[in-house]
Order: C-alpha cells, then sequence, then structure tokens
C-alpha cells in the first residue's frame, strides 16, 4: 500500500512537472493572464520587468568609474531597489528557474554568487573578458555549454535558441543572465561533481588555476549563503545585507 502511495504521488509530481514545463518552453503557448493565473510559477521568469535603458555593458577599466557606467545603462526601477531587495528578487527567480530546468542549486548560493560577481549590476562587463551581468558568464562559456548541447534556455521565445540568439539576451535580461548562471553550475557538476558537494561546485564556477582564490570564494559564498538560511530559513526569499557582506570577504 504504502509502495503504490508513493508510486502514485512521483506520477502526480512528474506530470504536474512535465505540464508547467511544456508550457513555459513553447513559442505556439500565448501566456495569457488566464495562463498565469492557472500556473503563477511561470510569471516571473517570462517577464523581463527590468530591461536596460541601455543595452551595453559597463568595460571601464576603473571598477568604481565601471559601476557608475553599469549602473547608467541600468533600468531605473532595477537601480531603485536597494541590494536587499535586488537579492530578494534574484532568490525568486532563481527558485523558479531552479523549478523550469530541473535543478536543485541553492538559490542563497546562486545570490551570493551574484553579489560577489556583480553587486547585483546586470550591466556591468569587464574590460579583460567577454564577461556579462550578474554572474560574469562569459560569451566563451555560454557558447560552449550551447552548443555542446550541456544547456538550452527554457525562457519563453528563446527555448531552444542558439549561442548567438542567446548571448544578446543575456546583455537585456536579468533573468537570461541568472539562467546562464544556473548553466553554468551545471556544465561544472555534470557527469563527474555531486550537486551537493557545495564548496567544490563554487570552486568550479569560480574557475582558474589558484586554488587560494578559489578556496577564498567559495568560503565567502558559502559563509554568505548559510548566513541567510541561518537568519530566514531555507524557504524565505530574504537577504539582509550583513549577509550579502560575508560574500565580498577576502
Amino acid at each position: 500500500m504504502r509502495l503504490i502511495f508513493i508510486v502514485v504521488l512521483s506520477c502526480i509530481y512528474f506530470l504536474s512537472y512535465a505540464e508547467v514545463t511544456r508550457i513555459g518552453i513553447g513559442t505556439s503557448t500565448e501566456l495569457t493572464p488566464e495562463l498565469l493565473a492557472k500556473y503563477p510559477s511561470l510569471d516571473p521568469i517570462y517577464k523581463n520587468i527590468y530591461p536596460p535603458r541601455v543595452e551595453k555593458l559597463a568595460i571601464e577599466e576603473d571598477l568604481g568609474e565601471r559601476y557608475k557606467t553599469a549602473d547608467s545603462y541600468a533600468n531605473q526601477e532595477w537601480n531603485a531597489l536597494d541590494d536587499v531587495g535586488k537579492g530578494a528578487y534574484l532568490m525568486k527567480m532563481f527558485e523558479a528557474l531552479n523549478k523550469l530546468h530541473g535543478y536543485k542549486y541553492s538559490k542563497r548560493i546562486m545570490t551570493c554568487i551574484a553579489y560577489r560577481e556583480s553587486n547585483f549590476k546586470p550591466q556591468i562587463g569587464n574590460p579583460k573578458s567577454t564577461s556579462i551581468g550578474l554572474g560574469q558568464v562569459t560569451e566563451e562559456t555560454a557558447k560552449d555549454m550551447i552548443d555542446r548541447g550541456i544547456f538550452s534556455s527554457e525562457l519563453y521565445g528563446y527555448s531552444g535558441s542558439s549561442a548567438e540568439e542567446f548571448i544578446p539576451l543575456m546583455k537585456r535580461d536579468i533573468v537570461a543572465q541568472m539562467e546562464a548562471m544556473l548553466g553554468v553550475m551545471y556544465m561544472k557538476n555534470k557527469g563527474d561533481v555531486d550537486p551537493s558537494d557545495i564548496n567544490l561546485s563554487v570552486k568550479r564556477y569560480r574557475g582558474g588555476n589558484d586554488n587560494k582564490i578559489k578556496n577564498n570564494y567559495a568560503s565567502a559564498v558559502y559563509n554568505c549563503a548559510n548566513c541567510i538560511k541561518e537568519e530566514f530559513g531555507e524557504k524565505a526569499n530574504k537577504v539582509s545585507m550583513e549577509c550579502l557582506s560575508h560574500a565580498k570577504v577576502e
């Protein structure tokens, strides 16, 4: 009897997940208010509510100047949010994107990586690389994981898009930047890394050959995420500046 119950429950979960995914990824399905009301989890991941004022990335050599330029390109409503508000938004998006892709990466870890990498500035680039936005995913990495079939966008209207189509989207859509971050985590874990091994996963996200830098990076991100968990619990989409500050510790 217990076995039958588990099987039935598993089937219900699979069917509900498959239906949500199917509705989300096709360009032929119109996302009407009625549909979004029925499947509210679709709503946040198909709305680019913070499009930039200018679809450019700030690449100034001086970091302070780069931050200012990035803000001048970014959406005014986004800039009006404080970092706590931005962090809460990112956590909600990562939660929805995880569900869409079937990933299980910590929304706290991903939000802390974004703060570490970009200070939540979506229009920031890098003068020495092709890094893009919140997670500083490079164009080369995005192209590699898409071309090799490791990652495919599931965003409405871009499902199955090529690297040539998706990379420009990253420059103008915060949610696409977050989706790419999750894609990188999956690529770094694929095949030989347990996703539950947080430290190793984050080290691989950081990349490079300097173990000290990677260890410090992973420790800072983990401490940020753990602080959020202890302060707000597992489910809440909330952050604090005290917790975010841990992500910046060298």
